[in-house]
């Protein structure tokens, strides 16, 4: 039986991605979330962990539309998340999970019209969530 090391960080990395699955969220968060947890990790094993568990499909991993800020998302409650699209709530954070048949007309149009092929799993749309534009 083959046993897997698991640190600290990495639980909390983990644990942190599981609590928050339906929003995107930053390494800055989770940093922010150890202090308070008085976790003492730093920033670099945050990465690594974050890293490792993206390329293992965990988590999306998506760079933000308004800065060069990278953020992921959890996926285990969303087992399809690399063939469809996703909206980000720009204010909250918050993820849509868009419907397969409208991210296949969209990928299917976007090819027709353009010759391009649509990434889903590097792809989020930003804007407002409901919620947000009632408080704007």
């Amino acid at each position: 039986m083959q046993r897997h090391y698991h640190s600290k960080g990495s639980y909390l990395v983990e644990s942190y991605a599981k609590e928050h699955q339906e929003s995107a969220f930053s390494a800055k968060q989770i940093m922010d979330y150890a202090k308070e947890q008085n976790v003492n990790i730093n920033t670099a094993t945050i990465y690594r962990n974050l890293e490792k568990m993206a390329s293992e499909g965990m988590l999306l991993k998506t760079k933000g539309q308004e800065s060069d800020s990278v953020f992921y998302q959890f996926v285990s409650e969303h087992v399809d998340c690399h063939n469809h699209l996703h909206a980000r709530c720009r204010n909250c954070g918050k993820i849509l999970h868009l419907e397969h048949d409208t991210c296949e007309m969209f990928f299917e149009h976007m090819m027709k019209k353009y010759n391009f092929t649509i990434e889903a799993d590097m792809t989020t749309i930003c804007g407002l969530c409901e919620d947000c534009r009632k408080r704007a």
